[in-house]
């Protein structure tokens, strides 16, 4: 199997799911591989207690995790920027839909359905222990899209909305 995850990137990885018909979308806080195994990708992913994405991934125990090229910073930007309960981030994107039910990005790299297979409550965030089989590779060879060049491709005003939203959204899930 291909390497889908690596320990030092700084690579953005979108995760969709789906719950009663509403389709959701965010950008992952942190993912790091969780296992020798080559059979099955094992990985961690932690979710915040307050996105709302949390709730479809937590009950389904099912998500596409998507990898984007450079050239979909913007994918990136709006579902990292917006909320699933206020938007649809969908709206402008090209996506087909798995046998699961969740929407995959047209436009992806590489993508594949992520499964959690237990999760560890902490006092701010969800820690998942995922695998996920059968990654495909629609562009392997295209460069994939970083944060920093997420941030480089973004306006001014664009970055101060998704640095505020950042930080309201690290605000809110301090402990107080």
């Amino acid at each position: 199997m291909e390497k889908f995850i690596n320990e030092d990137d700084s690579t953005i990885y979108v995760i969709t799911s789906e719950l009663d018909d509403k389709h959701y979308g965010m950008v992952a806080t942190w993912i790091c591989p969780a296992s020798l195994r080559t059979d099955e990708l094992r990985f961690t992913l932690a979710l915040s207690k307050f996105n709302h994405s949390k709730k479809p991934i937590l009950t389904t125990r099912k998500f596409i995790i998507h990898k984007l090229p450079l050239n979909q910073f913007m994918t990136a930007y709006r579902m990292g920027l917006h909320h699933s309960e206020e938007v649809d981030k969908f709206i402008d994107e090209s996506y087909s839909t798995h046998e699961s039910g969740v929407r995959v990005l047209k436009n992806a790299s590489s993508y594949g359905l992520g499964s959690v297979l237990s999760f560890l409550e902490t006092e701010d965030r969800y820690i998942l222990y995922c695998s996920a089989g059968n990654i495909l590779f629609n562009q392997k060879s295209i460069q994939e899209l970083t944060q920093k060049d997420l941030f480089s491709q973004l306006t001014e005003s664009d970055r101060l909305l998704l640095g505020k939203k950042y930080l309201n959204d690290c605000e809110r899930d301090t402990p107080k």
